[in-house]
């Protein structure tokens, strides 16, 4: 079985993603991971606009290998959605510590 005919069976409608502004299908979109063609390049950082226009960005691409798994190659992408103000990016405290999500009082 090859990639499309998976998609295929396994999606009530395949999908479309754009990857760095190309066009990538089918796809299968589940929450936080898309399940890509074998053939996509997306390393980590790429921008993904996710079908209905919301944006994201790569966190982890990982190519899976079929390895006698009756499963067909293929490319995980796992995903941070980008909400209207979060950029992905996060803020480190000098001890290292994240202060993404506290409320920070000031003086």
């Amino acid at each position: 079985m090859n990639w499309l005919e998976f998609a295929l069976l396994h999606a009530d409608e395949p999908r479309t993603v754009h990857v760095d502004g190309t066009e990538v299908g089918p796809c299968l979109v589940r929450n936080e991971v898309i399940f890509c063609p074998p053939d996509t390049v997306a390393p980590p950082g790429t921008p993904v606009t996710l079908p209905g226009g919301r944006a994201a960005r790569v966190r982890n691409a990982i190519f899976m290998d079929s390895c006698g798994t009756g499963l067909p190659e293929h490319l995980q992408l796992d995903i941070q959605r980008l909400d209207a103000g979060n950029t992905g990016q996060r803020n480190y405290s000098p001890a290292g510590r994240s202060t993404a999500g506290r409320n920070e009082r000031t003086a």
